[in-house]
């Protein structure tokens, strides 16, 4: 047995001897599926799991400081799943706030060659500073990853992080977070995969009555330690997102995001981007349990001359439902139906820019069966169907789980 495993059972001892923790158990089943055309063959690729679940959250407070356990493992037909997280806070000073956070993700195949692996652990800290007009703080992190299997496309890899930010008010009722964060990636194998991050963060939000108004901003440099310097490049996000109430029981919600990438090396795989996204959709609130919205979706995405057979536009239409009757139901809905068209009529060579119809439906519910019985679905279905056939592809995804709480 593997020592990350070994190491996510010492963590659920726990919960075995202290009766007021809360520890669960369950069933659960996940299918993934991609269907496509490969040399002219009609191809399915699946994976079916059955899994045991095993989870548990445990706290305890010591001396003013908080400690927060969770830990699950998930042993399946295919493979071995598991995770745990050490939360810590000392609560000292109410103005100053010291944390910690450890764990370990972990997914092993029991087959080497089947697929790959992944070995997660991390730690990270922060100090959080409360002045009587902001609010700062710092964190630090840092996680090493590790592949279980060979594979051309995974790389192990060590990843650090250093955050600063800033939040205060600027008109009431509002808050202005600015931060910075600095992230290197070294990858031992593959020297030409290591990088460093700068980024920089805007996020405002403004609550005026019974609307909202939220931006968002990201800028990032990231630059590769490879020779050519291939995959350099800055990116700049904007997000407007208002929330206007133009009832009791109706509600617009238009949102508007452009993002761009600029590479310093130009490329077809690594060219010039701009995208465009306007999306306006109108909530009803039936009652205090359901809502529903529908709206349509604008994209659109240009590409520079090194790739302009990429160019399109795409429209849609989205519907949505939320149903939340907590310990009771909660069910979440959303069907996208559109049509991308591409600028330009692609060559033989790239005729997988071809025009497509396409479907993205996910669906999201929690029924609690009894007060301690849950069971939770998840799904999603994604088909495309292109002006040229063999370009079609169908993705579906599905996770079922039934859990038990043991102890509550």
């Amino acid at each position: 047995m593997h020592k990350s495993v070994i190491i996510i059972f010492i963590f659920l001892i726990p919960f075995l001897l202290f009766a007021d923790g809360n520890l669960k158990a369950g069933i659960g089943y996940t299918r993934l599926s991609n269907r496509f055309v490969l040399f002219e063959e009609d191809t399915l690729w699946e994976s079916n799991q059955g899994k045991f679940i095993l989870e548990g959250n445990l706290y305890r407070q010591f001396w003013n400081q908080d400690f927060d356990l969770f830990a699950i493992i998930a042993p399946g037909n295919e493979s071995f799943m598991g995770r745990s997280k050490l939360k810590w806070l000392s609560n000292n000073d109410p103005n100053l706030k010291i944390s910690g956070e450890t764990g370990i993700d972990l997914r092993l195949p029991y087959q080497k060659n089947t697929e790959s692996g992944v070995i997660k652990p991390y730690i990270a800290a922060r100090l959080k500073r409360d002045w009587e007009e902001a609010i700062g703080g710092i964190k630090i992190h840092h996680e090493n990853k590790q592949y279980y299997g060979e594979s051309s496309y995974n790389y192990d890899y060590n990843l650090s992080k250093l955050k600063v930010d800033l939040g205060f008010e600027v008109l009431g009722n509002d808050n202005l977070n600015l931060a910075y964060q600095f992230a290197f990636r070294y990858a031992p194998d593959s020297l030409e995969a290591n990088y460093q991050r700068n980024d920089f963060y805007i996020y405002w939000f403004w609550l005026i009555k019974n609307h909202y108004l939220q931006l968002n901003f990201d800028s990032e440099r990231r630059v590769y330690y490879r020779t050519d310097k291939g995959g350099s490049y800055r990116r700049n996000y904007f997000e407007l997102y208002p929330r206007i109430s133009l009832s009791r029981k109706l509600t617009l919600i238009p949102k508007f995001r452009y993002e761009n990438y600029i590479y310093d090396n130009q490329t077809e795989v690594y060219s010039n981007r701009n995208l465009y996204i306007a999306e306006l959709s109108g909530e009803w609130a039936f009652n205090y349990y359901l809502t529903a919205g529908i709206g349509p979706n604008l994209l659109l995405s240009e590409s520079d001359e090194n790739n302009e057979f990429d160019n399109y536009s795409e429209l849609a239409i989205e519907f949505s439902t939320d149903y939340l009757k907590y310990k009771k139901l909660w069910l979440d809905i959303t069907l996208e139906s559109g049509l991308r068209v591409y600028k330009y009529e692609p060559p033989e060579e790239y005729s997988y820019y071809s025009n497509f119809l396409f479907v993205e439906f996910s669906a999201f519910a929690t029924y609690w069966i009894t007060p301690r019985l849950r069971f939770d679905f998840i799904t999603s279905y994604s088909p495309e169907w292109h002006d040229i056939e063999n370009d079609d592809i169908t993705i579906f995804y599905l996770s079922t789980n039934l859990k038990y709480d043991l102890i509550k």
